[in-house]
Order: structure tokens, then C-alpha cells, then sequence
């Protein structure tokens, strides 16, 4: 969340980063990224209406969260060196 405010972000971001002794962010996405999926399947509220309020400065102040969501890295078709991967 720090790195989130302190890019001045708003709405949905994908921020991708390495932890260590130091925490460093590599990568800022202003945009869904894969971890999409599995936050749908766990809030109530729909995405794509929160993003719209956040465009617009509604966010409300939480929330609500059921379930869990858990997805990995699966090989889906497999033609040698140009594998297609998730």
C-alpha cells in the first residue's frame, strides 16, 4: 500500500516487487493484471464498479472479502520452445 500512495495511484494497479533486505518495486501496471482473477472470485462488490468509483474518487472504506482463490502456472498447450504458458 505505501508503494501504491506513494505513486500517487488510483484505482486498480498491479504493482510487481522483489522482496530482500530492501523492498523494491519493478513493475507498475495501471491496469488488471493476472492477479484479477483470483480477486474476483473472493470480494462481493464487482470490479469493474469499484474501478469506475475509484476513477471518480468513491472508493468506499472497505470491502467484503468470502472464500479463498488460489491459481498457478500450468502448461496449456505444449509445442516445444514456443510453449503457451499461464
Amino acid at each position: 500500500m505505501r508503494a501504491y500512495a506513494s505513486l500517487g495511484l488510483r484505482g486498480y494497479a498491479g504493482i510487481d516487487f522483489v522482496l530482500g533486505d530492501l523492498r523494491r518495486v519493478v513493475d507498475v501496471n495501471a491496469r488488471p493484471t493476472t492477479s484479477i482473477m483470483g480477486i474476483a472470485r473472493v470480494m462481493r462488490e464487482e470490479l469493474a464498479d469499484l474501478i469506475m468509483k475509484a476513477r471518480f474518487g468513491e472508493l468506499p472504506a472497505e470491502v467484503a472479502i468470502g472464500g479463498r482463490s488460489c491459481f498457478g502456472r500450468r502448461i496449456l498447450r505444449d509445442d516445444g520452445p514456443g510453449a503457451l504458458l499461464l
